[in-house]
């Protein structure tokens, strides 16, 4: 065999792997990804009280 076969073959392997899978484990879950890119609600950082610092007074 060649090795653009096997890459081929390989890489359907892959795919049939990730297909069977499936459920929360998947990368391709878009409640995953969207967690991963947006923080949550109120996860704000608190806003410091104090000016800033002026070094010319």
């Amino acid at each position: 065999m060649s090795s653009t076969w096997l890459n081929l073959l390989g890489l359907l392997v892959a795919l049939f792997l990730a297909l069977a899978t499936g459920g929360e484990a998947s990368p391709f879950n878009e409640n995953r990804f969207r967690a991963r890119t947006q923080p949550r609600q109120g996860s704000m950082p608190p806003i410091p009280t104090t000016p800033p610092f002026n070094p010319y007074g």
